[in-house]
């Protein structure tokens, strides 16, 4: 069985003081709200501004995600040499003059498809390299007992931004224009590279510990070792699988839907709207409630039970009636899924956290970012395709079966020495 993962305060153990993880924590809730509150800013700014249709909207998602892919595998064992203060600024920082430049060219009619094509790419690569350096820093500077607590703050900073960012941002959007919100996101950016801009010492010295030269590691190792590390950890190996399946099935039902919704549902667009907001707020619930589950059943039984019971969440969906009972059980559905999530993840980042080594850590975030990124829109388009050849109802079905077999992923069996599904197997 896994240890239990107890949320506690920081002690003398942690690389870093209260105060300095305040700062950390302002810099990121200001960076997470922003980011909501341009959700598909600049998707619509090419639909509304340059006129571009759908499918136009979707080669430069499925063209953000493919560079992404590429950009930053090979990076990964760049930004373990770094101190992760830094590259938690720099990207900060790139992702406000990217935005800045969408700004400027909207402002004198010079914008372009290529160019939100390239800004989509710079701000997706910088946000998982955010992430990674993040992860990392965690990893280096607060101890394991520590973690899962910090890990299930930043779970509830995610939920409450993606519950109001969105409404926030179509708001400013009706009333002030469509890049309103792309600028509420730059200044984000900016305010966070300011508070990132001080060097954290803790009591027992500075917190970014770079990892050991390996100039003689050969480029492919070093991109590949995080992805080698995954698939040579029993139980990470089965999450990785898992996380994969669900999260791309999951992903694959957002425009089915919408369609559903919409179309044969019979619903709103502020019904539609109110589907997608209000069961965040489960999400939020459980994340504030991770520790306590975590600290009642252990680290394993979490992992193992909470994520099998996501599978079946979005069945109901696809018999979803007709009206408000359909709105009622696509709310109901969703908002047991966002809690089992918000449950979930967190204890999921502090276990990938505790059995990976900190040399590694960057690598193995980033390997997980690129590939559950690579295969969103591989998802939707057999989304896409299911719905087209066998109605909407039945892809949805079929999505909630995918997820629900992705389960069999999970770490259920303990491993031959008696030390649960931890150990590695080589």
């Amino acid at each position: 069985m896994l240890e239990n993962a107890v949320p506690r305060e920081l002690t003398a153990e942690d690389s870093i003081g209260a105060r300095q993880l305040r700062v950390l924590w302002a810099a990121y809730v200001i960076s997470s709200l922003g980011s909501a509150v341009s959700t598909g800013a600049i998707p619509l700014i090419a639909i509304e501004r340059l006129h571009k249709s759908a499918g136009s909207v979707s080669v430069m998602t499925a063209f953000a995600f493919a560079a992404t892919a590429v950009i930053t595998l090979p990076l990964g064992p760049f930004i373990e040499r770094q101190p992760k203060q830094r590259v938690l600024r720099v990207t900060e920082t790139l992702s406000f003059a990217a935005l800045v430049s969408v700004l400027a060219a909207f402002a004198v009619g010079a914008l372009s498809y290529a160019q939100l094509c390239v800004v989509l790419m710079i701000v997706t690569v910088c946000s998982i390299l955010y992430s990674s350096a993040l992860t990392s820093l965690f990893k280096q500077a607060i101890a394991e007992h520590s973690q899962l607590g910090v890990n299930a703050k930043l779970s509830s900073v995610d939920w409450t931004t993606s519950t109001v960012g969105p409404a926030i941002g179509g708001l400013l959007i009706t009333v002030v224009g469509v890049a309103s919100s792309t600028a509420v996101d730059a200044l984000s950016f900016a305010v966070a590279a300011v508070l990132l801009t001080r060097r954290f010492v803790g009591e027992h010295g500075a917190i970014e510990m770079p990892a050991a030269d390996t100039g003689r590691e050969k480029m492919l190792a070093r991109v590949s070792a995080g992805l080698r590390h995954i698939f040579a950890h029993r139980t990470l190996r089965g999450l990785y699988i898992n996380a994969m399946f669900f999260a791309g099935a999951n992903r694959m039902t957002s425009p089915l839907v919408a369609v559903l919704m919409l179309d044969d549902l019979h619903l709103s667009a502020l019904e539609y709207g109110i589907a997608l907001g209000a069961p965040c707020a489960a999400g939020l619930l459980g994340s504030v409630l991770a520790g306590r589950v975590t600290e009642r059943f252990g680290t394993n039984r979490v992992l193992v039970l909470v994520g099998a019971l996501r599978g079946p969440c979005l069945l109901p969906i696809a018999f979803a009636p007709v009206g408000v009972p359909g709105l009622l059980t696509v709310i109901g559905a969703d908002s047991v899924l966002l809690f089992l999530a918000g449950v979930f993840n967190p204890v999921f980042a502090s276990y990938r956290m505790r059995e990976t080594p900190k040399e590694l850590m960057a690598r193995v975030t980033t390997a997980w970012s690129v590939s559950n990124k690579s295969i969103t829109p591989l998802f939707i388009a057999l989304g896409g395709w299911l719905a087209t050849l066998l109605g909407v109802r039945e892809a949805l079905f079929i999505a909630a079966m995918i997820c629900l077999v992705s389960g069999v992923f999970l770490p259920w069996r303990r491993t031959a020495d008696g030390r649960g599904p931890g150990a590695s197997a080589h």
